[in-house]
């Protein structure tokens, strides 16, 4: 076999580490600073939260090219090598201390993963430049959205602007903005054709979304430096081969630049190395002749996942508690199909032209003449989760546990082996594993400090914990004592019902160091009184009518099931329902009490048919654009004119402007987009683009994209919108193009009877009146299409509204919806009445009733106080059925 110079490099990091500003830049920050009120950012005058702890626009002059920032004159140490574009309006801030802004939780803002953080605003205009980065470097980052309900982040794109090539993840992935805390990657990629710099670096902008927080950023260029490998080893034992023959320092430096190799042998003493000590390495190689009788194991055991790891003994799973080794008959390997493509199996320099990899039936050959010992992961298990690259004999040989964070790989070496018994894949994976398993090095951070939210209840309080870190689990304590992993397990919310009791909790994630302590000191309160719903069946549609016991109180409701002021509507007048939905009602605080709890009702109309089965669904994601711009236009400001220059007839004489009118042939010139998700934007000459507006449910808030009423909102709804605008292109006879002569149309026929459920939004700040409409055919080759019926739109800009539109006929019929200017389409469901529907019901209908009578054409299920519900509950529920003829039948049932 040819050992071959590969030329992976050790990585040489660049990091900004925003959590922990020096007193110095503090300083500088509060002696320099243009203060602006981080609740709102119209105050001329800082309040006193943000005077010391927020700062705004501190030195806020980068040309177009990018400069670095200074606070009172002098740079700011944290930031330097970043570069900061011209700025136009307040949208840089830096917080060193900001907690968690509770105060504006009901509104979506906080709590945070961290106090301390760079703040990107809302200003596109505004961003930052990593210059010189090397083509093959990874850019990691940890980002958080700044209003938690909303996805914010950040995309990279090459050069300074949007035009260049935007980066995706290492698993060529496009990177999506996060909600809570995320790290996330990026791989600036090796064949770009982008023009580099003079040195052939490229510089990398980092361009937010929205409101959104950084926490750091690491650049790892993968050049420079030594990289430390320990090798672990047993010298008591016999030696298993690879030290000696693949994976001494003469070898490992051709595979990673700079190798130094540690060789630890545990027949000694060890007392000296902990896990921590094993952190400071890149990768850990654990030798196949290391057995759990050896007191070093338990160490082993607790680096898994706080430091890259190469384990070639499944000889210590059994000492571990995870599993145990299982001897098989073979040296191959088989590697799934799935696993194929992974960088563990591709070919490398250690690899000679014509030498056999995986064969078509995924075989590879690991051992010749000597055997593979695999591993068997007990249920439940830390190991039983992961992913199996390979197995021998149906055993399992190979797994990745933690695979993009301190990676532990399984490649099991037998004791003693020889270089005359290696097979083609042991020069194959070998050098692979090495080098994937070292580009997953990362420092250890803390896991995410829990974050507690209060319920109150009459008396008592729920508190829910969350924590950000994926797979963590809190811990908690009630009697202000310091949490540990031996503390309770959270599972479900802490009710909590003794005034003056303090919840305590910590966050463990695996390969995370355990969280900050945070505590809670719950408030126990009186609330007010839940308000009770009731509903009245009229023609074609069902009255719904609130009301509280608790007189001077403000009554609110919705229905998304919400328990947010800012997301519900004040209850004035009974409530006209046509279409099955599911109304939540509370009563809002009063002097001390706070606000109730949330009551709940489904409401049915009688005659109407229950669809809540998602048939298709028309959602305006980024499929829709292949640059992320904003807008990108299909037709519109380049557009072509909808009329040709071919005279019908004319001319005439406009008596108003005594201008020459002709009638001109249409252009019949038809733009297509299609990312085929069952849906097509169809234009003639009409306007129409993409727009990346975010939907929130604050409703009448025009301050953005939300619902006009509490009936507006949709909790199905999805951002980013198809918009439907004008255009002022002509022809040569000065002919304008007229509205509604594009759609969006669906490309596969629905069959009825079916709901078109729509969310469209006033996408003009300015708001007036807007239109869309719908409509139905059997066939798009006629162009003869039904209109279905009007659609609801808001007078007042951004706000959106839902409209559920039925079309009752049983053809088959494709879909369409058009509109006039400023029209953003955020959805279009097409709903029917499947299996969701039907449980909805709570109880199926009987189609062995009484002939005489007729079939049962509704049926309704009460409680016991004659509350309607949604299905059958447990205890006595009271069942109406409804016939045909008009009677009426009721019976008990009991569900046990």
């Amino acid at each position: 076999m040819a050992f071959m110079l590969a030329l992976t490099a050790h990585a040489e990091n660049r990091k900004w580490d925003f959590t922990n500003w020096s007193a110095a830049t503090v300083s500088n920050l509060k002696a320099g600073s243009d203060w602006s009120d981080i609740e709102k950012a119209t105050a001329s005058e800082p309040t006193e939260l943000s005077k010391d702890k927020c700062f705004w626009e501190v030195a806020a002059s980068g040309n177009a090219d990018g400069a670095e920032l200074s606070a009172n004159g002098t740079p700011i140490a944290e930031l330097k090598g970043l570069l900061y574009t011209n700025t136009t309006s307040r949208s840089l801030a830096i917080a060193v201390d900001y907690g968690d802004l509770t105060s504006l939780s009901g509104n979506g803002f906080g709590p945070y993963h961290g106090a301390s953080y760079l703040w990107l605003g809302s200003n596109k205009k505004n961003y930052f430049v990593i210059p010189s980065v090397k083509a093959g470097a990874t850019i990691k980052m940890g980002v958080e959205s700044h209003k938690l309900t909303d996805a914010r982040g950040v995309n990279l794109y090459v050069g300074h602007g949007t035009s260049g090539t935007q980066l995706k993840s290492p698993d060529g992935e496009n990177v999506s903005a996060p909600k809570e805390y995320a790290e996330q990657e990026w791989l600036v990629p090796t064949d770009l054709t982008d023009t580099p710099n003079e040195d052939g670096t490229y510089d990398i902008q980092i361009y937010n979304t929205n409101g959104c927080h950084i926490y750091y950023i690491e650049v790892d260029e993968g050049d420079g430096g030594a990289t430390d490998i320990a090798y672990v080893y047993d010298s008591s034992k016999p030696d298993d081969g690879l030290r000696m023959s693949m994976l001494n320092e003469s070898i490992l430096s051709q595979v990673v630049e700079g190798a130094k190799v540690t060789e630890i042998d545990i027949n000694g003493d060890v007392s000296g190395l902990t896990r921590e000590s094993l952190e400071a390495y890149t990768l850990v190689i654990v030798g196949g002749n290391v057995t759990g009788d050896n007191a070093f194991a338990q160490t082993l055991k607790q680096a898994v996942a706080y430091v890259p790891m190469l384990n070639l003994s499944a000889n210590l799973y059994e000492t571990w508690g995870y599993g145990s080794a299982t001897t098989t008959s073979t040296g191959t390997l088989f590697v799934p199909e799935e696993a194929r493509s992974s960088e563990l199996f591709a070919d490398n320099a250690f690899i000679s032209e014509g030498m056999p990899g995986i064969s078509e039936d995924g075989m590879l050959d690991l051992f010749n003449g000597a055997t593979i010992t695999g591993y068997t992961a007990d249920d439940d298990s830390y190991f039983a989760g992961d992913e199996v690259l390979a197995t021998a004999d149906g055993v399992n040989a190979i797994h990745i546990h933690s695979a993009k964070r301190n990676a532990y790989l399984m490649l099991p070496f037998p004791n003693n082996v020889q270089m005359t018994s290696f097979g083609a894949g042991v020069g194959r994976i070998v050098p692979n594993a090495v080098t994937m398993l070292c580009k997953t090095k990362t420092k250890v951070a803390n896991a995410a400090k829990p974050v507690m939210t209060e319920d109150y209840r009459n008396l008592r309080t729920l508190v829910t914990l969350k924590c950000s870190t994926p797979n963590s689990k809190i811990y908690y304590t009630l009697d202000g004592s310091t949490p540990t992993d031996a503390s309770t397990l959270y599972t479900e919310p802490v009710e909590v019902t003794a005034e003056g009791t303090t919840l305590s909790a910590v966050a463990y994630a695996d390969g995370y160091n355990p969280s900050e302590v945070e505590q809670l000191q719950v408030g126990i309160y009186p609330t007010t009184a839940v308000p009770e719903i009731s509903v009245e069946q009229q023609e074609g549609k069902a009255v719904v009518t609130i009301s509280s016991a608790e007189e001077g109180a403000t009554v609110y409701y919705n229905i998304t099931g919400s328990s947010k002021v800012a997301e519900s509507s004040v209850y004035t007048e009974p409530l006209e329902i046509t279409s099955y939905t599911t109304i939540t009602a509370f009563t809002g605080e009063l002097d001390e009490k706070k606000q109730s709890e949330s009551v709940s009702m489904a409401v049915f109309v009688d005659g109407k048919e229950v669809r809540i089965d998602v048939v298709s669904h028309m959602d305006a994601n980024k499929s829709w654009t292949s640059t992320n711009a904003n807008p990108t236009y299909y037709n519109g400001k380049n557009g072509h004119a909808y009329y040709s220059d071919i005279v019908i007839s004319g001319p005439t004489t406009d008596p108003e402007t005594g201008k020459d009118v002709y009638e001109c042939e249409p252009a019949n010139n038809v733009v297509y987009v299609n990312p085929g998700e069952g849906w097509e934007v169809r234009t003639e000459a009409q306007a129409m683009y993409w727009q990346s507006n975010g939907m929130t449910h604050n409703v009448g808030d025009g301050n953005a994209y939300n619902p006009e009423t509490a009936l507006d909102d949709d909790k199905n709804g999805t951002s980013y919108c198809l918009s439907f605008g004008s255009s002022s292109t002509t022809n040569t006879y000065e002919v304008k193009n007229p509205a509604y002569t594009g759609s969006i149309q669906s490309t596969v026929a629905f069959q009825g009877p079916f709901d078109i459920v729509t969310n469209i939004s006033n996408t003009s700040s300015k708001g007036g009146d807007i239109k869309a409409f719908a409509y139905v055919t059997t066939d798009t080759l006629s162009g003869n299409w039904t209109e279905l019926g009007q659609l609801n739109t808001s007078t007042t800009g951004r706000l959106w509204k839902h409209t559920v539109l039925g079309y009752e006929d049983t053809d088959k019929v494709f879909v369409k919806i058009c509109a006039s200017s400023s029209v953003g389409v955020f959805d279009i469901f097409i709903m029917n009445n499947g299996e969701k529907s039907q449980e909805a019901t709570g109880i199926k209908e009987v189609a062995t009733a009484n002939e005489a009578e007729g079939g049962i054409v509704r049926t309704m299920v009460y409680s016991i106080n004659g509350t309607q519900l949604g299905k059958a509950a447990k205890g006595i529920n009271i069942i109406k059925e409804v016939y045909a003829n008009g009677a009426v039948k009721t019976r008990k049932v009991i569900v046990k």
